[in-house]
């Protein structure tokens, strides 16, 4: 048992440590800056379209829990203290997310027409052009022009449903902030759980994916920051875990895909895992400090998300075959052109039309009466 002892030994030793760094104020864990982790996350949702490796939905689902602390944060601070402007705050967001959405899904439209694949045809009979204008219903569609949008639709639902949210659970004073907490993290496990073994059925709304959104509204409306120590638990757990998968050869088919259809089966259930498990990382990025270059990146993970898909359509016609030497040095190439033109779009396009949209708000804004808050929980209009 002397094997045992020298285990607990170790081990309360590193906590020693960690508590010493802690005591006299080193950080444990480096910065992680909000926009290089969004486009992190960008990134391994392109990985998923250029590879077999299938760790996509994990990078979507910590993309909705950043919306969910980012529109919090953004409702309380400069919408909550104004009557009626819930119709602003949804009208703001909608047009934050589609003048990229109209660009590249139209482009996806257009070059899948040209490669004769039949969906930029059937996907504008009848009412499908409406989804495909408005965002709203795309995810329902039979077949999508750009695959990756389907999460704007369900991003879109969430900003519909957030004002309600915010009045009625977040800052409703007759629920508690832990009853508030057990709600979030309840649904945050019966969601995973559906989307993880039955994601086969209708997943076009936004409910299966609410825990996810209330995680990151409940950090912003608590305060809660994860410690060094749980970012850096979390972050070996989910880098051990992934690191098994694609080195175990009887797991790898749960993480590639093509290579065991039967594993392949529990690929979304392990996402969730993942999921979960970068939880603290995302909600540990968004304290951390922020620089323009790094504001920059975060704003180009959007364009990158979207544009990617135009890349993704031209590989597939253009590039097919095994991965050999020189396909993978024509789909380096071609990402490598798709994160510089995302870039050249963000400063000329998104950007410039990102300031309009912010002009606007303000004006509609101001024009609005303000709401003070008294103590004691009453209002008043002034």
């Amino acid at each position: 048992m002397s094997w045992l002892h020298a285990l607990s030994a170790a081990r309360l030793r590193v906590a020693d440590e960690f508590g010493r760094f802690e005591s006299v104020g080193i950080e444990i864990m480096p910065p992680f800056p909000p926009g290089f982790f969004r486009l992190c996350l960008a990134s391994i949702v392109v990985l998923q379209h250029f590879t077999r490796v299938s760790i996509g939905p994990s990078a979507v689902d910590v993309f909705f829990v950043l919306s969910g602390y980012w529109v919090h944060r953004m409702f309380e601070t400069r919408y909550s203290r104004t009557p009626a402007a819930g119709p602003i705050f949804v009208a703001s967001r909608f047009l934050r997310v589609l003048p990229m959405f109209l660009l590249f899904n139209t482009a996806a439209i257009i070059l899948q027409r040209a490669f004769h694949t039949g969906v930029g045809q059937e996907e504008f009979l009848k009412l499908d052009e409406l989804p495909n204008i408005f965002i709203l219903g795309y995810a329902s569609l039979k077949q999508l022009p750009m695959v990756p949008a389907w999460s704007l639709d369900i991003e879109i639902q969430f900003y519909i449903l957030f004002p309600i949210l915010f009045s009625f659970l977040f800052e409703n004073r007759k629920i508690s902030h832990k009853t508030v907490s057990w709600i979030v993290l309840t649904w945050l496990v019966a969601g995973s759980a559906y989307a993880a073994f039955w994601w086969r059925f209708n997943s076009s709304f936004v409910i299966p994916y609410l825990g996810f959104f209330g995680v990151g509204a409940l950090s912003s409306m608590s305060g809660w920051r994860p410690s060094e120590r749980l970012v850096l638990a979390a972050t070996g757990v989910v880098g051990l875990a992934t690191l098994v998968m694609l080195v175990v050869p009887d797991l790898r088919g749960v993480l590639i895909s093509g290579d065991d259809k039967a594993a392949f089966v529990w690929n979304m259930a392990f996402n969730k895992f993942v999921s979960i498990g970068l939880i603290p990382i995302a909600l540990y990025s968004v304290r951390c400090k922020s620089s323009p270059v790094d504001r920059f990146l975060g704003d180009l993970s959007y364009v990158i998300y979207c544009a990617h898909w135009l890349a993704f359509l031209v590989a597939r016609q253009y590039f097919p075959g095994p991965n050999n030497l020189t396909r993978v040095s024509e789909l380096a190439g071609l990402i490598a052109l798709t994160y510089i033109s995302s870039a050249i779009v963000l400063h000329f396009v998104d950007r410039p039309l990102g300031r309009l949209r912010e002009r606007w708000v303000e004006l509609r804004l101001s024009a609005l009466p303000a709401l003070s808050v008294r103590r004691g929980g009453s209002t008043s209009v002034s």
